[in-house]
């Protein structure tokens, strides 16, 4: 019986240790099957899906008020597309060929959300070990009740999270955390009114909001199969910038190191200076040029600055890549 006693606490300890990682092991397996199945729902780009043109209209809301604009897509196979997003006066051409791709933008001021009509139509493009659950649970959306994968909390308190539709299994939701300032907000995007192509279905309405204010609606106005697509359609445009293809799973690069800029002797600005940069495969930023100027003393502070930033860089199925980026420099008040 004394033995027994003795042991009682050990066996106890391994019981609970084999609860919990059997339930982490059944969570694990549940937020693979939720994604999986979405993606085999709706991912319009898998391996043989045919080739396709979409179209959709895009609007933007900053603190300006609404833009709007359009963002066009040619997909054969993940190595041969073409994208084109016009939003006001900007204009972004990027396509995909072999092993490259090439970006030409009309300016080198990109406004915030520029990229982000091309992310919220390839969201199923996703990196499972992102996505390691710390929570599965039930939500209520306008939708109705769906269940949410959410991950760990960051370092600050954000979490991401995935919502899928209880009744069809279909992408309801996706929340990315991101840092402002003075807190952590949520950037969340609403996927709706999904309809048929081929044999899948996909959404014809997404709407993004941060911390409840809206950002972005894309609306699908035309998804057809699309016939021979002329060579000259995924021609190198001419000035584009030349990257890596990725065919896998992107990460964006991440800074690490950011000393602040040693601003003029003067009043510093109410808003920051944006940089457009390329980040090599070495984490070190080069071809740094001025995208939004306020003026040359504190522009060349701000790019005297981020050229001591190092960054890890940008990944492809976690080999480095290099790639292009803009960044703000704001300058603080001491």
């Amino acid at each position: 019986m004394n033995l027994f006693r003795k042991c009682l606490p050990r066996l106890v300890s391994c019981v609970a240790i084999l609860t919990f990682i059997c339930l982490a092991e059944n969570k694990q397996q549940e937020a693979i099957a939720l994604i999986q199945h979405s993606k085999q729902l709706s991912d319009i780009r898998a391996t043989n899906s045919p080739p396709f043109r979409m179209k959709a209209n895009v609007t933007l809301y900053t603190e300006k008020g609404p833009t709007e604009g359009t963002y066009t897509e040619f997909w054969t196979t993940g190595i041969q597309w073409r994208r084109e997003t016009a939003v006001g006066d900007f204009h972004r051409v990027e396509v995909g060929e072999g092993n490259k791709r090439w970006v030409l933008d009309s300016s080198t001021e990109v406004p915030p959300q520029a990229a982000e009509p091309e992310r919220v139509v390839q969201v199923w493009k996703l990196d499972p070990d992102a996505w390691k659950p710390g929570t599965i649970l039930d939500r209520t959306l306008e939708r109705g009740v769906v269940r949410c994968v959410e991950t760990k909390p960051y370092f600050g308190g954000g979490k991401s999270a995935l919502c899928f539709d209880k009744a069809d299994g279909t992408l309801a939701a996706k929340v990315v955390p991101f840092q402002l300032p003075e807190r952590i907000v949520d950037h969340t995007c609403l996927y709706r009114e999904y309809q048929k192509f081929g044999d899948k279905i996909f959404p014809r309405l997404v709407r993004c909001y941060d911390d409840g204010k809206p950002t972005l609606e894309l609306r699908v106005v035309e998804l057809t199969i699309a016939g021979n697509l002329g060579a000259e359609l995924f021609a190198r445009p001419d000035g584009a910038q030349e990257t890596a293809n990725c065919q896998g799973f992107t990460k964006a690069p991440k800074a690490v190191y950011t000393p602040d800029p040693a601003p003029p002797r003067r009043e510093n600005p109410n808003r920051p200076v944006v940089l457009w940069m390329k980040v090599g495969q070495d984490g070190k930023p080069r071809d740094i040029k001025v995208a939004r100027s306020i003026d040359k003393a504190f522009d060349s502070a701000a790019i005297d600055a981020v050229r001591r930033w190092k960054f890890e860089p940008a990944t492809c199925d976690g080999k480095p890549i290099e790639s292009q980026i803009n960044v703000e420099v704001a300058f603080r008040v001491f």
